[in-house]
């Protein structure tokens, strides 16, 4: 019997290393079947409306940072993915791995996401169903950038070799591999399949305008033309829609910079193909969300995992959607936790996606450091101690007045002011939905002593 514990144990650390690895919060679920069916997100209505073609076919979706917004855009796109021609461009990896400057996409104009949408749907067209028009059409689409940035005072734009046919091929975009039911080649076994970087060097300057270039103006106007030239050339001979899927969005922290793209410039919504974009998060709570243009607003909510009348006491719902999350990401490790210490993880995850694949991850950490060949309650109090740690970093007495005036308001109003958006857009302070909106601190901070 002795002789197989050692076995026995270093199979637990396979397994361990596994569930490490399987919940990656910075990574998206490498199978789709590792998603959980969420009860108040809106990608099955999205999809829905999509499919039925109602309205203009163009949702911003915005929510709490590490809520779940990329994985729920995944969604839509692979559901969409047989009856549109899918193009799903992540503007985070593009400028941070493309570009080389992921600083610089803070300060991305609406008319250069336009530019770049339009170039996504170029070489996914051009490499799906190879296209003879593209290049002609890129050749108008890099005349319409150039008369762009010189208006709006790109640096050296007039010195910049524009080769749109070589800058196409440098993107990294997930596209439908089929249209009309009909596989394209190579590409039998997937419905939704990535076109990676060929040539990875972008030499083009990108998020460096140093002035705004209006909607109305004439070179703003021939650009989003010459990308609808393109968009709609490709729907016509595909007889579908082209569905833009936009992530990355989120990263434009600066208030003026994010009314800039959705607020005070409709351009992205008048791209001439249905389009379901992430939003910034600084839009979230703010008024000037209810303007935006081109646009219907959607938005993704946290899980109840709390509830609003005894959130101190009482668990929400939201708890089995994280149960079931786990589930299906581990339905064939045979990781077993106790449903007890199961719970509680997702309870103090306060309803974030992310936060509750950190808290897995750092258990199955905690896990194979002890050497342990199971879950104990001394690896998730560790786990727990170590993330709350992290959210009580920073926090001063003036935070902690804010959170405790919310905690002891029985409408769960949101506080205003500067420090009241820097506990949302930290998430410290989370917002939930049961009839209207509510607001609660994050469920880590009411473990430790700071809320007492």
């Amino acid at each position: 019997m002795r002789s197989s514990e050692p076995a026995l144990r270093w199979q637990a650390v396979d397994v361990f290393r596994e569930l490490y690895g399987r919940f990656d919060p910075e990574g998206a679920p490498a199978n789709p079947s590792w998603r959980a069916q969420r009860s108040r997100s809106p990608a099955d209505e999205i999809s829905r409306r999509l499919e039925r073609d109602i309205g203009d076919g163009r949702f911003l979706l915005v929510g709490t940072v590490g809520a779940g917004k990329s994985t729920e855009l995944s969604r839509i796109a692979e559901s969409r993915a047989a009856g549109s021609f899918v193009v799903q461009l992540d503007l985070v990896q593009h400028f941070d791995k493309i570009v080389g400057d992921l600083d610089s996409l803070r300060h991305v104009q609406s008319w250069e996401v336009v530019f770049l949408a339009a170039l996504a749907v170029s070489r996914a067209a051009k490499e799906r169903f190879d296209f003879d028009f593209i290049d002609g059409a890129l050749a108008d689409l890099a005349v319409a950038w150039k008369r762009a940035a010189d208006k709006s005072a790109v640096p050296d734009s007039e010195r910049t070799e524009v080769d749109l046919v070589r800058l196409m091929k440098a993107m990294v975009i997930l596209a439908s591999a089929a249209a009309g039911g009909a596989p394209a080649a190579g590409a039998a076994s997937y419905v939704l399949a990535p076109l990676d970087a060929v040539e990875a060097k972008w030499k083009l300057p990108i998020g460096r305008s140093s002035r705004a270039l209006d909607d109305q103006t004439d070179e703003a106007q021939t650009l989003l033309h010459a990308a609808n030239v393109i968009i709609g050339n490709v729907q016509h001979r595909l007889g579908r829609r082209v569905l833009l899927v936009l992530d990355g969005l989120d990263r434009v922290e600066d208030r003026e910079a994010a009314a800039a793209l959705f607020v005070n410039s409709a351009i992205l919504g008048r791209l001439s193909c249905h389009a379901v974009v992430c939003a910034p998060f600084v839009l979230r709570h703010d008024p000037t969300l209810a303007l935006v243009r081109g646009f219907e607003v959607k938005v993704l909510v946290s899980e109840p995992v709390l509830d609003k009348d005894r959130p101190r006491d009482l668990r929400g719902p939201g708890i089995d959607f994280m149960v079931e999350l786990f589930q299906r990401r581990t339905a064939d490790l045979g990781v077993e936790i106790d449903p007890g210490i199961l719970s509680e993880l997702a309870h103090r995850s306060g309803g974030r996606l992310r936060d509750f694949v950190k808290l897995v991850r750092e258990v199955a950490g905690q896990v194979l450091l002890s050497g342990s060949p199971g879950v104990t309650r001394g690896h998730a109090d560790a786990a727990m101690r170590e993330q709350r740690l992290l959210l009580e970093t920073g926090l001063t007495r003036q935070h902690i007045d804010v959170l405790r005036e919310v905690m002891n308001d029985p409408a769960r109003r949101p506080p205003a002011g500067q420090l009241g958006y820097e506990l949302l857009r930290t998430s410290r302070l989370l917002p939930y939905l049961d009839g209207s909106e509510w607001f609660y601190p994050h469920a880590l901070l009411l473990s430790g002593q700071l809320l007492e």
